[in-house]
């Protein structure tokens, strides 16, 4: 905890659009942390836009630690995934993912030329889909995170896995955290964007400008010498 406590961020912030109007800044990441019944908390600062680093993290449930592989890694791809569907979580509240993407995300065998394919596809995915329901029914008791596969479950096993899909909903504060941190992303890339279109424009109007100057001193030379 002392090193994790002790780590500090130096930035540049600019208070104005006027040139050279800005401070730097020295923060420490982490406000203070403590350990209670096993359990590690660790507080951040809140005067930090955390949203530079979240690109690089995927927030995950406090169940996740406790799951078997297969569960947890399912757990992972789901809110790994859920970043990239914020506005179906936001608009529908919630996205889908094929069986397929979960068969090659557990690594479970092919199904061609599988003699038992329930034993080795469709029983692994059906057990983490219940592990986690259960793990989070056991500590947050509520369904702002739910799982409803949606499949044929005669179907041969090449469709269930072509056709079926899981059903994820997340609403409440497991959509809005990730709602937000989607939104603080996208302003910040549009910024960016406005930022650098202000760059090359400027800079087109140099070039631009530099090269009507060479122009008009071309013809300038030009009448000289036939004077």
């Amino acid at each position: 905890m002392d090193t994790l406590t002790s780590l500090k961020i130096k930035g540049h912030i600019q208070q104005t659009k006027k040139k050279g109007s800005s401070i730097d800044a020295l923060e420490v990441l982490f406000t203070g942390a403590r350990i209670e019944r096993g359990q590690c908390t660790i507080y951040f600062n809140e005067r930090i836009s955390w949203s530079f680093i979240a690109q690089y993290f995927t927030i995950l449930p406090r169940y996740y630690f406790r799951l078997p592989n297969r569960a947890s890694d399912l757990l992972y791809y789901i809110f790994y995934l859920a970043r990239q569907h914020t506005r179906d979580i936001e608009e529908r509240g919630y996205f889908t993912i094929g069986f397929r993407a979960i068969q090659h995300r557990l690594q479970l065998p092919s199904e061609v030329g599988n003699n038992n394919p329930y034993k080795t596809i469709k029983k692994p995915i059906e057990e983490a889909i219940e592990e986690l329901e259960t793990e989070h029914s056991n500590l947050y008791r509520n369904t702002e995170f739910s799982l409803l596969p949606v499949c044929d479950d005669t179907a041969p096993i090449a469709e269930y896995l072509d056709n079926g899909y899981l059903k994820v909903g997340l609403t409440g504060a497991f959509a809005e955290t990730f709602i937000a941190i989607s939104k603080d992303t996208a302003k910040q890339i549009e910024t960016a964007q406005k930022r650098q279109a202000r760059i090359t424009e400027k800079a087109v109007a140099i070039n631009t400008a530099k090269k009507l100057e060479a122009e008009e001193k071309a013809q300038s030379e030009e009448r000289s010498g036939t004077e």
